[in-house]
């Protein structure tokens, strides 16, 4: 299946490049961007994007990473969205937002430090309900948020930074395991919670500086699983990669690994869809998180060839759904619902971007996932396509020419997998020419050594 990235972005533009680019073949995703002019914007155009209404919202302190990262399963666990807002009053732009989601409570998170009196008065002013929950620093607010979950698993990330504890955090909210905070010495109420809670997994994020193993052993902590790497980015592909059978969406978040609000209220949509949350810096998606991304869409991006275009001739199909499909307002399974398609309906498919077709019905256009279309026709199309020309290239050995742009090189591996045995490293710059094409594949020389490139390049 063609996948759809769907980026949670900061709000300074975001360019993502690709580690390796083609003179033919330009890297090319159908993505969509959920950005604000601020974080608080952000937050609130992620709850708009996946929330119509809410019985619970979740209210933060818009610097308190901490809190509002811990909070994440508890908050999948009420289907509540994370809004963020100063400490010292709410912001008119959430009490907007909050009148949109009509909710029945507003939780709180932190202390009176993290979010003030006033706050409260605020919301009795408005009458709206509150309840806070916030302890004497973030290592007890997380365990507050954990004793509100049922599980037999916890995770122990180190607080004091948000990296280790944001990439487990969708990972948590699909499974509904709760994130407990420590630094390097482990505080008293997390010892006291993990003997309360006695979980038969633990599972520790980040490497042995941030939660050593001698702190863990020395309290009786029974590790079953570490995920760290050498840095944020491959501690985050490394949760990434276990919580892969979690996955039931084929969208992707992208979010900033270098600043963490964004990322923070948008974990809690991408656990309410199933899809993985990757962090990656401003300018340039580390390998070890692309490397991710291709694996985890399989196939090549849409295309943006003349044959998508308006001028062409339609597809027609057939829904065929359960009851009915649902036309959206995006290509992405958090678009808003415009209509309902009832089942069997012969439509004319327009468009195609990835797995979803565009259409019209009942005078809206929209967007319907291709998993529940059956193609009853399709246009003609030339003979000479351009899977045909791709084939008569290799076989008449004309190769295409690529440049390395990945930072730190690239590797080249025995076999078109990421999980290859990389045979040598690609310095960044070099120019190699691409003699073979395997899916999202290129075959190159380096060194003598003729194997398929790490790079998966449309």
């Amino acid at each position: 299946m063609k996948k759809i990235i769907l980026s949670i972005i900061t709000s300074l533009t975001c360019i993502l490049s690709s580690p390796f680019i083609t003179q033919a073949s330009p890297l090319v995703y159908s993505t969509e961007r959920i950005a604000g002019q601020d974080r608080v914007e952000t937050a609130l155009k992620i709850s708009q994007k996946g929330w119509d209404s809410a019985q619970t919202v979740i209210l933060c302190e818009y610097s308190d990473y901490p809190d509002s990262i811990a909070s994440t399963p508890f908050a999948v666990s009420l289907d509540a969205p994370i809004l963020l807002t100063a400490g010292n009053s709410i912001d008119p732009r959430v009490f907007q937002e909050l009148q949109r989601l009509k909710p029945q409570k507003v939780i709180l998170l932190g202390g009176i430090a993290c979010l003030q009196p006033s706050i409260e008065k605020e919301l009795d002013n408005s009458a709206l309900k509150w309840e806070r929950i916030g302890g004497i620093d973030r290592y007890e607010t997380s365990v507050l948020l954990a004793k509100h979950l049922s599980s037999d698993s916890l995770i122990l990330a180190n607080g004091d930074n948000f990296p280790d504890a944001l990439s487990a955090a969708t990972f948590a909210g699909i499974k509904q395991i709760p994130i407990v905070l420590t630094s390097t010495t482990l505080p008293d109420s997390v010892i006291q919670y993990y003997q309360e809670a006695s979980p038969k997994h633990l599972i520790v994020i980040g490497g042995e500086v941030v939660v050593p193993s001698t702190e863990l052993t020395r309290n009786k902590f029974t590790v079953e699983t570490r995920l760290g790497g050498q840095d944020r980015y491959e501690t985050n592909a490394k949760v990434v990669t276990y919580m892969k059978g979690t996955y039931e969406s084929n969208d992707l978040f992208l979010a900033s690994g270098i600043t963490f609000p964004d990322a923070v209220a948008g974990t809690v949509l991408a656990s309410k869809v199933k899809a993985p949350l990757l962090l990656t810096e401003k300018e340039d998606i580390p390998p070890s998180v692309y490397s991710l991304m291709r694996e985890h869409m399989q196939v090549e991006p849409p295309s943006e060839s003349p044959s998508d275009s308006s001028d062409n001739p339609s597809k027609k199909g057939k829904v065929n759904a359960t009851g009915s499909l649902n036309l959206r307002d995006t290509p992405s399974p958090t678009g808003k619902t415009l209509v309902t398609i009832p089942n069997g309906t012969t439509i004319d498919l327009t468009e195609q971007q990835g797995q979803w077709y565009k259409t019209t019905y009942q005078s809206k256009t929209g967007w319907i996932s291709a998993d529940y279309i059956t193609v009853i026709s399709t246009p003609s199309t030339p003979s000479d396509d351009s899977d045909t020309k791709t084939t008569d290239n290799n076989s008449s050995n004309q190769s295409l020419k690529g440049e390395i742009t990945a930072s730190g090189g690239l590797n080249l591996r025995d076999t078109p997998s990421p999980t290859g045995a990389t045979l040598a490293t690609i310095p960044k710059g070099t120019t190699l020419d691409l003699t073979d094409h395997q899916g999202q594949w290129y075959k190159t020389t380096y060194q003598s050594k003729d194997r398929l490139d790490l790079c998966l390049i449309m």
